[in-house]
């Protein structure tokens, strides 16, 4: 489940913040755009401190397993194992970092979250696929 979420939330600021660059962009917009992409990666940065707090280092198998079979003709496998658990964590210290650390507004939260999320997404992907393919 909270693999899960970690995948979702960004998603879900993804959409909230393409939403709202459509309106007018004024100073008050893009400081809520600011609060709003903040208050995103602050959420994902907490479930990212659960997952590490909950992890059990002495393990060698994949923790927090997610399963789905046949979404759309695809198997949906999320899991974390001991290498890629402080990838992720710092993943998403750093985003609220340079979020915070952005001054101007230029569409840099949108891709902040696609980065985010392509790196989240392919810390699950990679390590599965190079010890099933290669080894």
């Amino acid at each position: 489940m909270f693999l899960l979420l970690l995948v979702l939330i960004p998603l879900i600021g993804i959409f909230i913040l393409s939403a709202a660059l459509t309106y007018n962009i004024t100073a008050r917009n893009t400081k809520l755009l600011k609060i709003t992409a903040l208050a995103v990666t602050i959420a994902d940065l907490i479930i990212s401190l659960i997952i590490y707090i909950l992890f059990d280092c002495s393990s060698k198998q994949f923790q927090f397993v997610q399963e789905h079979y046949q979404i759309s003709y695809f198997d949906f496998y999320l899991g974390v194992d001991g290498l890629s658990i402080y990838f992720v964590l710092l993943t998403t210290i750093i985003i609220p970092i340079s979020i915070i650390y952005k001054r101007k507004y230029n569409n840099f939260f949108d891709n902040n979250f696609i980065i985010r999320n392509i790196f989240i997404n392919s810390l699950f992907s990679v390590r599965y696929i190079i010890i099933l393919y290669f080894f």
